[in-house]
């Protein structure tokens, strides 16, 4: 006598299988776009002081918030010979950015503003001229691919 019963919830468990298979390959495929974008490049410097990269949005912009995609470079000396260091930052997602890079010269893990002996900042694009803070749209890019070999001097 043949199972049919069997035969049938085999056939189900194999659909079931198979379909979990197919949700399991697209979600993986979904977090591969997800893991972002790179940036990469070099600053160019002169002073002997820790340089901080920012990768900043709007809201981090306007509102002077520490940013999600930064690092700090520690200088030594072998990097202060050269005055010039490389830096990468990964996982930044799609978005309107700024990258903005300085150095700490007082070691207060913030960026300072004066007129006359402030701290050395650099951005990957350059703002017009401006009288004050120059505005977002200024400096901000759209990153829709890997960002690679900038160049940012202090």
């Amino acid at each position: 006598m043949i199972n049919i019963k069997g035969e049938v919830m085999n056939k189900i468990m194999i659909i079931w299988m198979f379909i979990f298979y197919l949700l399991l390959s697209s979600q993986i495929f979904v977090l591969s776009d997800d893991a972002g974008f790179t940036v990469t490049g070099e600053i160019v410097f002169k002073k002997g002081h820790d340089i901080t990269v920012e990768i900043i949005n709007k809201e981090e912009y306007d509102k002077n918030l520490t940013s999600l995609y930064s690092i700090i470079i520690e200088i030594n000396e072998e990097i202060m010979t050269k005055k010039k260091v490389s830096f990468s930052i990964t996982g930044v997602p799609a978005g309107e950015y700024i990258v903005k890079v300085y150095q700490d010269l007082n070691g207060n893990g913030k960026f300072d503003f004066a007129l006359f002996r402030g701290e050395p900042i650099g951005t990957y694009k350059k703002p017009g001229f401006t009288l004050g803070r120059p505005s977002f749209k200024s400096l901000a890019f759209k990153l829709t691919e890997d960002l690679t070999e900038i160049e940012i001097k202090l």
